[in-house]
């Protein structure tokens, strides 16, 4: 039961909302967009992936838009209106949220940096569980930079606080023996339709034919959710089929990667996961990976090899015209899903990443790196880590 105090906006009557909305008002989203968007209100749409992918793009490779121009618009209408009230209402102080994954968390964000309202968003550190507030979403927040700077003009600082720095010594001592990991970074779960299996078996005939209907009923009763057998088909059936079919083009085996790699410099690079933060939010212009792979390959010394990393979480995820036409750039190998990282990091000369552990990886490797977005370990002298905002730079 929500108090009457607080303020709710529920997403899904804002999607009902915008589906009546006869006309979109063209003039009061352009007047929108000059106060409060940073260019363009494009960004927010494009980070929320549901607003422009259809259910099975979390399944399978898929592009297909979801809704259309004018529908997108309504949805923006609506949520704009929604939250400006909210905002005259509260009258906030501060704002707090999450990743700005959703076209709702973007536009909280929005608003608060063009009224000059802190803004606190709570982000993964990729350091065992630990969480970091920024106040500057998409770049490194001041308070961060002081805090780094501080220990490296007086290094001796770091004496003074010795838990601390007994946790950056295992921290580093870990790192140097192998992958990082974080919590959340691999699923392991049976997924919804494993655990409605689990649930029938103790339930009662009647509260049994009461829990099969939900298999086949969206979560929640969100139509941005899959029913759980269309995650069960799509996880245990469409994506095994899909990764017998690619197999020829994955290989993780090392003797593999030695023999192609012998005696050769080269590059590493990482695919990124679809659709995902990485590259919806922060590596936006970087969308279509085979074309940055494409623009990496072309702009390495000629006689280098530019290694193409498959992400763990992408098996199955992909077509075979996807490799494919990673393969038909001369100077590429395409490592599989579960290539030693490890390996491949410390052989090396440089690494290239959108946004990902990898790229913090290279750095504790100390492997040059260059990204292709503002990214938090972006922090470090540019003798370590350079950041590229234009492939014409590269």
């Amino acid at each position: 039961l929500i108090s009457s105090s607080v303020s709710v906006i529920k997403e899904w009557e804002i999607l009902d909302m915008a589906s009546q909305l006869v006309e979109v008002d063209y003039k009061l989203i352009e007047e929108y967009e000059n106060k409060f968007a940073d260019g363009s209100f494009w960004d927010a749409l494009i980070a929320d992936r549901r607003m422009n992918y259809f259910l099975k793009s979390q399944f399978l490779q898929n592009y297909k838009n979801r809704y259309t121009h004018e529908q997108l618009l309504k949805v923006l209408q609506i949520s704009l209106s929604k939250i400006l009230t909210q905002y005259e209402q509260v009258n906030p102080s501060t704002v707090v949220g999450l990743n700005a994954v959703t076209l709702y968390d973007y536009l909280y964000y929005l608003i608060a940096k063009s009224r000059n309202i802190p803004y606190f968003q709570l982000k993964l550190t990729r350091i065992k569980n630990y969480v970091s507030l920024y106040t500057e979403p998409l770049d490194i927040s001041p308070h961060i930079q002081e805090v780094f700077d501080g220990f490296i003009s007086q290094p001796q600082l770091l004496t003074q606080h010795p838990d601390l720095n007994r946790e950056v010594e295992e921290f580093l001592n870990k790192s140097e023996k192998g992958t990082l990991t974080y919590e959340g970074a691999i699923k392991t779960s049976d997924g919804a339709l494993g655990r409605h299996k689990a649930n029938l078996i103790t339930l009662g005939l009647k509260a049994k034919l009461s829990k099969l209907k939900n298999i086949f009923r969206t979560q929640y009763g969100d139509s941005h959710y899959p029913v759980p057998l269309m995650s069960h088909y799509y996880n245990q059936v469409s994506k095994r089929l899909r990764r017998f079919s690619t197999r020829t083009y994955l290989n993780d085996s090392q003797t593999f990667l030695q023999e192609k790699l012998s005696g050769v410099q080269y590059a590493l690079f990482p695919l990124n996961t679809e659709p995902e933060v990485a590259l919806l939010i922060y590596g936006r212009y970087y969308r279509n990976q085979i074309e940055t792979v494409r623009n990496i390959a072309a702009c390495l010394p000629v006689n280098w090899k530019l290694v193409v990393k498959e992400h763990p979480n992408a098996i199955g995820y992909r077509s075979r015209s996807f490799y494919r036409k990673l393969l038909e750039i001369p100077n590429v190998i395409l490592a599989g899903p579960k290539a030693n990282t490890d390996w491949l990091v410390n052989n090396s000369a440089l690494a290239f990443v959108v946004f990902g552990t990898i790229g913090f990886e290279a750095i504790l490797k100390k492997k040059p790196l260059i990204t292709f977005c503002r990214t938090p370990y972006g922090i470090f002298s540019d003798t370590m880590v350079r950041y590229v905002n234009s492939m014409a730079m590269l």
